[in-house]
């Protein structure tokens, strides 16, 4: 065993939920999203999943609009 293994895990410097891997950050992105929309409060700014510093996965968004999810709300109501 290396000196590197006995080392515990990092926190997240943001303290955001930390997912191991990116298919689970993106499948809980998708689940928020759809949790949101159901609610009646759909999300519509640009979501992603980034690696971080941690060693861990992080759901973030921006201030970005994501427009293609805005048409495609405002043609279903």
């Amino acid at each position: 065993m290396t000196k590197s293994d006995k080392r515990p895990p990092r926190k997240c410097p943001k303290r955001k939920r930390r997912y191991n891997t990116e298919e689970e950050a993106r499948a809980s992105m998708h689940a928020l999203l759809r949790r949101r929309e159901k609610q009646g409060n759909p999300i519509v700014s640009v979501m992603h999943v980034y690696g971080c510093s941690c060693g861990g996965f992080h759901v973030g968004s921006s201030r970005a609009i994501n427009w293609d999810r805005v048409a495609a709300i405002t043609t279903k109501n």
